[in-house]
């Protein structure tokens, strides 16, 4: 008897559920907690992401730096979500979020940890920490976890603008000179002032070692011909986005786009495009050159110098500090001589707000980008006039065949007057910049082309680029021409 009971196997099968059982609800009990943490993990990401997204719409790298902080700070806690419903023991709500951080840059590599507080302006970033948040352990301290577990999630958003007009020009932070590498560009204070892009009468000066005023433009090609295609097209949507690509040495290229907007078509590149629509003349080409009556190729081409036999044309004057033979600079005070231009161009007619009355007196209380929008818009275009001292330069296009007409700004929009050109400034000493070289953008400035890129007489092949600063992509205070850009954010971290 009692070798058949210690022999017996009936019920045996129960021990070994019971055992399975043990280790498949621990299993299930683990998978329980760790789905609950997973989710309310998920939830905190959630609110980060929207709290950092929400905070870096309001950044604004040229705003007054308390009030962009506010509008941050408001941002960020409007966003809060109402989440947090995976906590089991303790009260579903609305996410707590840490103070917001604003950064000007990050560390490259995500695995490098973002030191705590503020990092002075500009700020580009703004990153969110969710307060840490206890989430309880039921089934999990069976298999040994610990009865909680604390999560906590961040994020970090960037804002940044892309520019949508053809913009292949780039100047260098000129306050690096004086107040060191790095130094903030105050667009503001430059508008109305003139720059030579490219300057050519002075001793073929660059702007760094190999750059003299160029950006590579993706999609036109490489070269002098892809750069002259970029500056002279109209309605291209290539972008430029915080980042920009320098490109080195000098073209005639660039010096021929830009005269097509002048109603100019010269070799090399341009010869044949007065008829083509990607390259039409603006509406008001004045340029201070005796225009013959007609159609002339020979004008149309290569045009001359005014005389002085020709007393009563004249082009736009270069700010005062720019004429002199010997000048070496290449930004302008913004004082011009806009009574002698009016009153040789223009003696009969009604004066502008603000361009004075006397010959040789500046003033700074207009621009010549006002002026010349001034003319078009008062039906003031000077036409050719007789013959003799009366003569007058024809200021509408008559180069470009019917074909191709003039080209005004398009809605209204004074940015896209043909005549309007976007240029990058760039912190050249900051970034070492020299040859191909990609760096940030500091800021983008529109420049009026005051003049046709022609030099003297002596050496027709060349000529400055000279362009008065009339906006900029700053927010709420764009100038006259304000840069158009279109406002992006995206998640970085």
């Amino acid at each position: 008897m009692l070798k058949l009971w210690t022999h017996n196997r009936d019920g045996a099968t129960l021990a070994y559920i019971a055992l399975l059982m043990t280790g498949m609800l621990g299993v299930v009990g683990l998978s329980y907690d760790l789905g609950r943490h997973y989710i309310l993990s998920t939830e905190l990401q959630k609110a980060a992401d929207s709290a950092a997204i929400a905070g870096a719409y309001q950044l604004d790298e040229y705003g007054d730096e308390a009030a962009v902080v506010a509008r941050v700070n408001a941002a960020v806690s409007a966003s809060r979500v109402t989440a947090n419903t995976q906590k089991l023991g303790a009260t579903p709500g609305t996410v707590q979020l840490l103070a917001p951080q604003l950064l000007s840059t990050i560390p490259a590599s995500d695995d490098t940890p973002i030191a705590g507080g503020n990092s002075g302006p500009p700020y580009r970033y703004v990153r969110v920490i969710t307060q840490a948040t206890v989430s309880n352990n039921v089934f999990g301290r069976i298999v040994g976890q610990p009865a909680t577990i604390t999560l906590q999630r961040e994020a970090v958003a960037r804002k940044g603008a892309a520019v949508c007009q053809v913009t292949a020009l780039a100047v260098c932070n000129p306050l690096e000179a004086t107040q060191g590498a790095g130094a903030e560009f105050p667009a503001a204070d430059y508008y109305g002032r003139q720059i030579i892009v490219r300057q050519i009468g002075n001793g073929n000066q660059a702007w760094a070692p190999g750059n003299f005023g160029f950006l590579d433009v993706p999609g036109f090609g490489n070269g002098a011909g892809g750069l002259a295609a970029a500056l002279g097209s109209a309605g291209s949507s290539i972008c430029f986005s915080t980042e920009v690509e320098t490109e080195p040495g000098q073209t005639n290229g660039a010096r021929n786009a830009l005269n097509t907007r002048f109603d100019i078509y010269q070799n090399p590149f341009f010869r044949g495009a007065a008829n083509d629509p990607r390259y039409p003349p603006a509406e008001n080409v004045t340029k201070g050159y005796l225009t013959p009556t007609g159609n002339s190729n020979a004008y149309c081409n290569n045009p001359a110098k005014a005389t002085a036999a020709e007393p009563n044309i004249m082009g736009l004057p270069r700010d005062t500090n720019l004429t002199g033979a010997t000048d070496f600079g290449r930004f302008g005070n913004g004082e011009w001589n806009c009574a002698t231009y009016w009153n040789t161009v223009h003696p009969t007619h009604t004066r502008p707000p603000n361009c004075g009355s006397t010959s040789g007196v500046p003033t700074s209380g207009i621009t010549r980008f006002q002026v010349y929008r001034y003319e078009i818009d008062n039906g003031m275009i000077p036409e050719a006039s007789g013959g003799g001292p009366n003569i007058r330069e024809e200021g509408s296009p008559i180069c470009n065949g019917n074909a191709n007409p003039p080209v005004g700004p398009v809605g209204g929009d004074l940015s896209t007057d043909r005549r309007i050109v976007t240029m990058a400034v760039l912190n050249c000493l900051e970034h070492d910049i020299r040859g191909a070289s990609t760096a940030p953008v500091e800021i983008f400035l529109n420049g009026f082309l005051t003049e046709p890129v022609l030099q003297e007489p002596s050496n027709p092949a060349n000529g400055d680029i000279v362009l008065e600063v009339v906006g900029s992509n700053i927010s709420g205070n764009g100038g006259i021409a304000a840069v158009r850009s279109r406002d992006w954010v995206e998640l970085v971290r």
